[in-house]
């Protein structure tokens, strides 16, 4: 990431000018703005050095152009958000670096931060596949050791499968979502942008409780199918 002279020069190329102000979140990933109050959540992103300048000005347009012409890569105008109080926002990536240009009601904020490696969606597509795979090698140890055993551990373990299942289906389901939302879906960009990696949902309260059920359900399960198994012993009663 630029130190804060460099993201400065960086600026200056789309909003020349001088900021009201600047402000370093100097984390590779972290939680954005966690001290702005009650009611203001926080945002776990990527570290960025970000610029205010003064509002009541019309730049995103020429910002892109500007960018274009420096030798940018620029992606189109967008409206963030769709609903409610609007920004304008365009975001360009260069020399591995990402800036983004938000033209607000009150205020024009420019954020400079690393660009997203390509090797990111592959690693996160990867790690789906491996965990995928490594549940169902674990599910099929876990029948087999529970194929002889008696109807009730079977049915107690039966139980725990299907609330993990559950769990995890909502869990994966929320990475997913999240996952194609970011590089594959063009309508919701604005919604969910770039600057929010795609493992950040299980870093929130509700997915890092989900996963944590999940985990804890599985871990019964193999308690479950390792434990002894009982037997019936057979004793003849003497005439």
């Amino acid at each position: 990431m630029p130190d804060e002279r460099t993201a400065a020069t960086i600026a200056a190329e789309a909003v020349p000018g001088t900021p009201e102000n600047g402000i370093r979140y100097p984390v590779l990933f972290g939680r954005e703005r966690p001290d702005e109050g009650r009611g203001k959540r926080s945002v776990y992103t990527a570290g960025s050095v970000q610029f205010t300048y003064p509002g009541g000005q019309s730049v995103v347009d020429a910002a892109g152009d500007r960018l274009r012409a420096a030798g940018w890569s620029v992606d189109r105008v967008r409206v963030d958000p769709p609903h409610g109080p609007a920004s304008l926002v365009v975001r360009a990536e260069e020399g591995g670096v990402r800036m983004t240009v938000e033209e607000g009601r009150y205020a024009v904020q420019v954020r400079i931060e690393r660009a997203e490696p390509a090797a990111v969606p592959a690693c996160v597509g990867l790690g789906l596949l491996v965990g995928a795979v490594a549940g169902w090698l674990l599910a099929a140890g876990v029948s087999r050791r529970l194929a002889g055993q008696v109807l009730e551990r079977q049915a107690t373990a039966g139980v725990l499968a299907f609330a993990a299942l559950g769990v995890s289906l909502a869990v994966c389901l929320l990475i997913g979502k999240t996952f194609l939302d970011r590089y594959w879906n063009p309508d919701v960009a604005t919604e969910v942008p770039r600057t929010v990696p795609p493992w950040a949902p299980l870093l929130d309260i509700g997915g890092a409780g989900a996963l944590a059920i999940a985990a804890l359900l599985t871990v019964a399960i193999v308690v479950v199918s390792a434990l002894p198994e009982r037997r019936h012993h057979r004793f003849h009663v003497p005439a």
